[in-house]
């Protein structure tokens, strides 16, 4: 938590000196800084499972006007119940999981509305992910993968420098190192403010 915290204040400091340094002129509506929150709705693949609610919040870095490069550091919460024991596939057998990670987007994006009240985007690319906790009550021994991958398509808009977006992650590794073929999906909706 706190190398997220050393991380937000550095994204906020980088944005400032690009705001109000020599190169200003040549950053003026080029790059945004944007603290977002939201909550997300989690399934996994190859397993019977439930969506639960889920969260994430951190802050992105925008670079670009019509085409644009979008990154940022996010922490996210995953919570779902899901059939981990295929021996008995009943669905009152669901075990609940809960697991925390570090996000690492970085996607290419382009406006299809760009005013100055009114913007609407789409964008597409990677999620990378670093394990920080998680627990899963199973049968069998289940270890979570320290990383993981994910691809990654939003739509979002702005009004003003009032941020909407909506993502989904389509995962590309498996949840745990134990050989079960599961890879988390995520359907995302999160509100932020442009500086």
């Amino acid at each position: 938590m706190k190398r997220l915290v050393f991380i937000l204040i550095t994204l906020f400091a980088v944005q400032g000196v690009l705001a109000n340094g020599p190169q200003a002129k040549l950053w003026k509506d080029k790059v945004w800084l944007i603290p977002e929150m939201g909550l997300s709705a989690n399934t996994m693949s190859s397993v019977e499972s439930e969506a639960n609610g889920g969260f994430y919040f951190g802050a992105g870095l925008r670079f670009g006007r019509n085409v644009h490069l979008a990154t940022g550091i996010y922490y996210q919460g995953y919570r779902l119940n899901a059939q981990f024991n295929t021996q008995t596939p009943d669905s009152s057998n669901f075990q609940p999981l809960n697991s925390n990670y570090l996000c690492f987007p970085i996607q290419i994006g382009f406006h299809l509305i760009n005013t100055k009240l009114f913007k609407f985007r789409l964008a597409g690319g990677a999620v990378a992910y670093q394990h920080i906790n998680g627990t899963v009550q199973s049968t069998t021994q289940l270890d979570f993968a320290k990383s993981l991958w994910s691809m990654r398509i939003t739509a979002g808009m702005e009004i003003w420098r009032l941020v909407f977006n909506a993502s989904y992650d389509l995962g590309v590794s498996d949840v745990f190192v134990n050989g079960l073929d599961s890879k988390y999906r995520a359907l995302n909706a999160g509100i932020g403010f442009r500086f």
